[in-house]
């Protein structure tokens, strides 16, 4: 009896250590997921917090301090640059305005007798490559300048229909100036093509090279004593077309051209049908040559008899000389402008009888009554 009795009570003692090993394994259990879950919501809380913080507070102000300071340098080193860049320019468009006004070859200024036309220097007319690339270099540059003072140029066409002709001296140059502007009812691609034609009746120069270079939109004339260049420049709503006359040429030591002239057409399409065309054309001769020349040259020039002009001043000189050349440009553009008057004539009348009327001049449109280029 004894001994079932202890056995009874060690059963007892052992269930309950086992018992309490158990418990304590599951204590243990509950505090380390506690403990973790703590050290999560530590870390949970401390993100919150550190989001509802203000950001400037978390910012690297030693590495802002760098970035800034470094940032002042180069927009300090980018001013001096743009500075001594400014300086270059302002001396850069000192020069080119002098230049500008005293070698444009469209140097008007408001005188007297409606304008002051500067002559250019020779060079500026000048053909100096006497064959293959250099001589279509310099085919390139006489074009291409008179390309770029076509807004210059084109300064001096007010916006009406009209036209008008200056003729004088001064600035060192005999000059002569004649500008027109008017509308026609056709296409750009036939008004194109109606100027285009007038030089094709004239001798070319270079007719190969040119060809292989730019096409058919250069051209080198002779006509009469003169030789011209001429070039179109063409995009799908304007057509420029340029001229000058050459006062010297490599491949032609002997030819000396002794005034300088330029031309600009300017063909602007207004809208389908409808193009506006303005022609400025210049011519000058430089005085202090002139002058120099020998009496009975200057009796040639002049028309005026030696013994006469030997008791004339030279202003008096200087006007005979000025309607002599004046006489001469309405010469040199007397039949092309009577041949270009025609074709766009016919070819506006052509384009009213086509076209029904629809675009034709009314008897309100600002249209002048003969086309004259």
């Amino acid at each position: 009896m004894m001994a079932a009795g202890d056995n009874h009570v060690e059963d007892k003692v052992a269930r309950k250590h086992l018992l309490n090993r158990a418990w304590s394994r599951e204590n243990h259990r509950r505090k380390k997921l506690h403990a973790q879950y703590l050290r999560e919501k530590v870390v949970e809380l401390t993100r919150q917090l550190e989001a509802n913080q203000p950001t400037s507070c978390c910012l690297p102000w030693p590495d802002v301090a760098a970035a800034l300071r470094d940032a002042a340098a180069d927009a300090t080193r980018t001013k001096d640059t743009l500075q001594r860049g400014i300086q270059q320019n302002e001396r850069l468009l000192c020069v080119m305005w002098q230049y500008c006004q005293g070698a444009s070859p469209a140097a008007i200024t408001s005188g007297g007798g409606g304008g002051i036309l500067s002559t250019l220097h020779w060079r500026d007319f000048a053909l100096f490559g006497d064959s293959g690339a250099a001589r279509v270099a310099s085919y390139t540059w006489l074009t291409e300048r008179l390309y770029h003072n076509t807004e210059l140029a084109m300064s001096y066409c007010p916006n009406d229909v009209a036209s008008l002709e200056v003729t004088g001296h001064d600035g060192g140059a005999l000059f002569a100036m004649k500008r027109k502007h008017m509308l026609v009812h056709a296409s750009l691609s036939d008004c194109v093509h109606v100027i285009q034609s007038m030089h094709c009746p004239h001798p070319q120069r270079d007719a190969e090279l040119l060809a292989e270079a730019f096409g058919d939109t250069v051209a080198h004339l002779d006509i009469r004593a003169s030789s011209f260049v001429k070039r179109r420049f063409v995009s799908d709503t304007r057509a420029v077309f340029v001229q000058c006359e050459l006062s010297h040429d490599a491949a032609r030591p002997a030819y000396q051209g002794e005034t300088r002239s330029t031309a600009w057409i300017v063909v602007d399409q207004l809208e389908t049908g409808l193009c506006r065309v303005r022609d400025f054309r210049t011519m000058s001769q430089p005085t202090a040559s002139f002058l120099k020349s020998p009496l009975d040259r200057l009796a040639h020039y002049t028309k005026t008899p030696v013994e006469r002009l030997g008791a004339m001043e030279e202003e008096e000189i200087l006007d005979a000389a000025a309607m002599q050349l004046r006489r001469r440009f309405e010469c040199m553009d007397r039949n092309w402008n009577r041949q270009v008057e025609a074709k766009l004539s016919q070819l506006q009348l052509e384009t009213f009888l086509r076209e029904g009327g629809i675009n034709s001049p009314s008897a309100t449109d600002p249209v002048d009554a003969s086309p004259h280029i």
